[in-house]
């Protein structure tokens, strides 16, 4: 059942969350833990590589991820030992029935965050991290370009010699993008955006 708003969600019944379920909806994993009297709701994938955190340990409010033990505060999701923060989810009663709020955060707040972690991810030079962030800001209305001026800026910033090759790689990758797309599809766009930003990277580091 949805509400009026189309927000709110049944997930199951109280009775059958012991101390933690996971609720699935399409692509959507939401790891739902009791803890005491509490109910909190975060996404079952721990944004470092995507391992299950239902799986983790619980100490009061605190999961720890079982494969790299990454911590989180399972009120607000936010990071204690990591890199980024897990979404949560608002949790109510409707009965007893345990509802969860799936309204998608302002997709403007979202670029900006995954921005962030993007530039996070350019100092380390975190390939991975690097095309998951892509997908993230174009999954949030992020253009290629958006993402290809980002390795630009980066490159303008970091490199030691004012700028490198970035730009001129980033025009290529941006004419030849629907001739990438058309025979690799979007996971051919995701890896040339990549090779952008991983030159910038590498420009500032050396």
């Amino acid at each position: 059942m949805v509400d009026a708003l189309g927000n709110w969600v049944d997930a199951f019944s109280a009775t059958e969350l012991v101390d933690v379920r996971v609720f699935v909806q399409g692509q959507r994993r939401i790891a739902v833990f009791r803890v005491g009297d509490e109910v909190l709701a975060i996404d079952d994938r721990c944004p470092h590589e995507g391992y299950p955190l239902s799986k983790g340990f619980v100490n009061g409010c605190v999961l720890t991820c079982r494969w790299h033990s990454f911590r989180f505060d399972l009120r607000s999701g936010k990071r204690l030992v990591g890199d980024e923060p897990v979404r949560s989810y608002p949790v109510r009663m409707m009965g007893t029935m345990i509802q969860l709020d799936l309204a998608e955060p302002d997709a403007k707040s979202m670029r900006a965050r995954y921005s962030a972690s993007l530039y996070g991810a350019l100092e380390r030079r975190r390939a991975g991290q690097m095309a998951r962030d892509v997908v993230r800001l174009i999954d949030a209305g992020a253009t290629p370009f958006d993402v290809a001026m980002i390795a630009v800026r980066f490159d303008a910033e970091r490199s030691p010699y004012g700028t490198s090759h970035v730009p001129a790689l980033a025009f290529d990758v941006l004419a030849r993008l629907d001739g990438i797309r058309a025979r690799h599809g979007a996971e051919g766009e995701v890896a040339a955006l990549v090779q952008v930003l991983d030159l910038a990277a590498e420009a500032s580091l050396s």
